[in-house]
């Protein structure tokens, strides 16, 4: 019967040895965490990202626009206006053309440009007469609208297609102080 016992003994032992090593394993190794989805908050209409630039670098935006366009006007930000020169064909000859503008951010985040003069070579014009005459005569993008009765321009930036669904806000469009601001916005559709 010894034999028995030590072949019994033997079998207990290697089932002993095997539960033991499986419990280290176990107490050794670290739990897997259950797979959690990540919370994506909502953020439709909300700024993801401010961005803050110079006269001197959104001259340089928009020139490169217009350079795009192969239309034959400028529009710049001045020391004091929003600045659009052009020049118009009189009797074969062309006379120069510039409006100054007042900005004003709409509740959208886009840019109404207010026209405080216009001047043709050296006379003062009606605001409504030229523009609805620069309506008819450039091509601007699908976001600038001419309002020839509000003597103002629209401009929607946030029709502006960055991609699908993104758009651009204006919150601060200062001349004086040299000093832009604007959001770059998600929208959920």
């Amino acid at each position: 019967m010894t034999w028995k016992r030590a072949f019994f003994g033997l079998v207990l032992f290697i089932v002993l040895a095997f539960v033991a090593l499986f419990i280290f394993i176990r107490v050794q190794l670290p739990d897997v965490p259950e797979q959690t989805e990540i919370p994506v908050p909502s953020i439709d209409g909300e700024m993801v990202m401010e961005m803050t630039s110079s006269r001197e670098r959104i001259n340089y935006l928009i020139q490169s626009f217009i350079e795009e366009s192969n239309e034959p006007y400028q529009l710049f930000i001045g020391e004091q206006y929003v600045e659009y020169r052009s020049s118009i064909p009189i009797l074969g000859n062309n006379v120069s053309f510039v409006a100054q503008m007042s900005p004003e951010i709409t509740d959208s985040g886009g840019l109404l440009l207010y026209v405080e003069n216009i001047q043709l070579g050296l006379f003062q014009l009606p605001a409504s007469t030229i523009l609805s005459w620069i309506d008819g005569q450039s091509e601007f993008p699908d976001w600038v609208y001419v309002e020839a009765a509000n003597e103002r321009l629209r401009i929607e930036i946030s029709e502006f297609v960055i991609a699908e669904n993104m758009m651009i806000a204006f919150s601060e469009f200062n001349i004086t102080e040299d000093q832009y601001r604007w959001e770059l916005q998600l929208q959920n559709e």
